[in-house]
């Protein structure tokens, strides 16, 4: 014999092989799959698909019949009930609006703040323009640089403070406060 009818019969061999193994896997011959539903079909008796696990039961398909029974038997439970009634009043649930005092004292306490940054702002603006100081600065090693950044800074922190002061007035008008009781 010869290679190559060698190599066709390994070949048809190994088609053979693989087709007969595909048939064993699909569960028997073609006729048999099919009659299996047919006869459940007509016996009225519910049979598992062949690719469930035998422990597992089948999934259930909910219709629109079977969710009305649901609702008019059921126990699952709703939010609240039909003739809930409502409460009286939203303010009386609302949370109590802070002491006038308190926005007082979160004020008072930012201002106090602002004027030592003033009094250092201006003696670095004065030493930048060039005047001079009753004191000597303490500052060793520094540059005409590093006193405007400093500078910068300081306005810088000065605007923050400002900010969060018309934010807390801002919120004590919003809670009711009057603008003059605040100062």
């Amino acid at each position: 014999m010869s290679k190559r009818t060698v190599v066709g019969l390994a070949v048809c061999v190994c088609m053979l092989l693989s087709v007969a193994e595909a048939r064993g896997q699909s569960g028997g011959t073609p006729a048999s799959s099919t009659s299996a539903p047919v006869e459940a079909a007509a016996t009225g008796k519910k049979t598992p698909p062949n690719n469930m696990a035998p422990g597992q039961a089948p999934k259930r398909v909910w219709t629109d019949d079977d969710l009305r029974d649901l609702r008019n038997g059921s126990a699952i439970s709703t939010v609240g009930e039909k003739d809930a009634k409502k409460p009286a009043s939203t303010a009386a649930t609302k949370a109590r609006p802070k002491p006038t005092s308190f926005y007082q004292n979160q004020i008072v306490r930012l201002q106090a703040q602002i004027p030592p940054i003033d009094q250092q702002i201006t003696e670095l603006q004065a030493v930048l323009s060039g005047k001079p100081t009753d004191e000597p600065r303490k500052y060793v090693g520094t540059k005409l640089d590093d006193w405007k950044s400093e500078l910068a800074q300081l306005q810088k922190k000065r605007a923050d403070i400002q900010v969060q002061i018309g934010a807390i007035e801002d919120q004590a008008r919003h809670d009711g406060v009057p603008t003059n009781a605040l100062h």
